[in-house]
């Protein structure tokens, strides 16, 4: 069986931690996934960048486009139908009936009938990379991003993928290189020093790392395409954080719902997660330095589940 080829994206929150989020699209649905994105936008009328920072209003196209692509999102996470004929993604919105006052409508811009089978990543380094060489001897704040995303990338590759489901990674996205100490991302960390890799996951001889905006709106950003797959990255990694972390309001709380609900199935333990749709679709793991030592479990506030962690 040949190895699924997956463009990877990444994006980062800074709250609470630094919590890297990784986006896996398989190359041959990444059309599907798009369609599905844009097919919201179209519905919403949002036509702006997506994010989860600063969003406080119900009654706004923003919430209905940001809301349903997470909804979206999470559904681009399930590996298999098993059973289920397909899956919708509802809109509603306000409608005025005659006689009977407002009503809520609502309209279905996305059904998915074949599972799309990208996978997520959600790995938090636990103090913010303030104790690595907190005295900056040897490594910029780009250096440490890196260095943690290498581990978390290795890890949930390991977890995610077997002999029998290989992976092979076309390109790699970060979200603007002014993130890492206003360099480039040095790919030669990421992937040159990916020691003991498993033979089922590998990457392109001439991997792509493109680390420009994800705004779409400007003229050096990434291609448009990479730059909705990155603006949904965010939307993920910014629930996960919303839902274990940080939440900033009660509309930020309500948009990361289905997310919430995946870390729900996640906490009952890999026996259940085996006889879920989401088996091998994300993982979730945190890593912390005590000494010289790097500590891999799971997030705090999943401990008390058994939950293994992916190291």
């Amino acid at each position: 069986m040949g190895a699924m080829q997956y463009d990877v994206y990444h994006d980062e929150s800074k709250e609470g931690g630094y919590w890297h989020g990784i986006l896996m699209v398989p190359q041959e649905r990444r059309g599907d996934l798009l369609a599905g994105l844009a097919a919201i936008r179209k519905s919403t009328g949002y036509a702006e960048p997506l994010m989860l920072k600063g969003l406080d209003r119900r009654k706004s196209d923003r919430f209905q486009c940001v809301r349903a692509s997470i909804q979206f999102g999470v559904v681009t996470l399930i590996q298999s139908l098993k059973g289920y004929d397909d899956e919708h993604i509802r809109i509603g919105s306000p409608k005025y009936v005659p006689g009977e006052g407002l009503k809520t409508e609502y309209v279905e811009p996305v059904r998915v009938t074949n599972a799309i089978r990208a996978r997520f990543i959600l790995f938090r380094e636990r103090d913010d990379h303030h104790l690595m060489d907190p005295h900056k001897q040897f490594m910029d704040y780009g250096a440490k991003v890196e260095t943690t995303f290498r581990m978390g990338f290795k890890g949930g590759l390991h977890f995610l993928f077997d002999d029998e489901d290989p992976a092979l990674i076309t390109s790699l996205h970060f979200d603007g290189y002014e993130h890492h100490s206003g360099r480039h991302v040095d790919g030669r960390r990421i992937i040159g020093r990916l020691c003991g890799l498993r033979e089922y996951c590998s990457f392109v001889e001439n991997l792509q790392i493109d680390d420009r905006s994800s705004d779409h709106r400007i003229d050096k950003a990434q291609l448009h395409d990479d730059c909705q797959l990155l603006q949904l990255t965010d939307l993920l990694v910014g629930s996960f954080r919303t839902v274990l972390g940080t939440s900033h309001n009660e509309v930020q709380r309500e948009v990361a719902l289905p997310v919430q609900r995946l870390v729900e199935r996640w906490n009952q333990g890999q026996a259940r997660m085996r006889n879920s749709r989401w088996h091998q679709g994300f993982c979730i793991s945190e890593c912390h330095l005590e000494g010289e030592n790097w500590i891999f479990t799971p997030i705090s506030s999943t401990e008390s589940s058994g939950q293994q962690a992916l190291f």
